[in-house]
This record gives structure tokens, sequence and C-alpha cells, in this order.
């Protein structure tokens, strides 16, 4: 695992980065990038600062791009089922936990 990745496991709503940074990340482009955020999937807090944790959500976004060569649209959806299905298998595992032995 290299530097990167290991600094980005880090990354959450207390840190702040800057659009080039975000950029260098994620591997996203600037108009991929700027059209995320225009569908919703990232937010831009205030004119090109975001929150740290967006750079997980960039990548995946980036991955999901190299592997299906996806278009924005199709990222937005793919990212936002993919964390829809991590949640509910949480509470699934939550809820497992709950059940008598």
């Amino acid at each position: 695992m290299s530097n990167t990745e290991q600094s980005v496991q880090f990354f959450d709503a207390t840190l702040f980065l800057d659009t080039e940074e975000v950029l260098r990340l994620t591997g996203l482009s600037p108009r991929e990038l700027a059209e995320l955020v225009d569908l919703g999937l990232l937010q831009d807090l205030d004119q090109g600062r975001y929150a740290g944790h967006v750079v997980r959500v960039g990548r995946r976004a980036a991955q999901l791009r190299e592997v299906f060569e996806l278009d924005t649209s199709g990222l937005a959806l793919a990212v936002s089922l993919l964390a829809r299905i991590e949640d509910l298998e949480a509470r699934v595992r939550d809820l497992s936990l709950r059940l008598p032995r």
C-alpha cells in the first residue's frame, strides 16, 4: 500500500482539501469533479474547498470509470448505489448481532 493510499484512509469530515488536492488524490479530471459536484455526489463546501471524505468517494468513482467506462452520470448512480448497499449490509450485521444465540 502506498503512502497516499494509507493517508486516504484517515481522511474524514474534519480535514479540508482544495480542488487540486482532491484531483490529485482521486484521479478525477476537473470536468468530472465539477459534474459530480453538480450531480450531488460530491459536496463543494465553498468555492473549491472539500471535506476530506470526498477522496474516498472520488477514488471509487475514478475506479468505476476505469473498470466500466462509465460516464459521469453513471458514476454518480453506481457510487450512490454502492454506498446504499454498504449501509444496508452494516444494518444487517448490526441486527444479526442483536439476535439471541
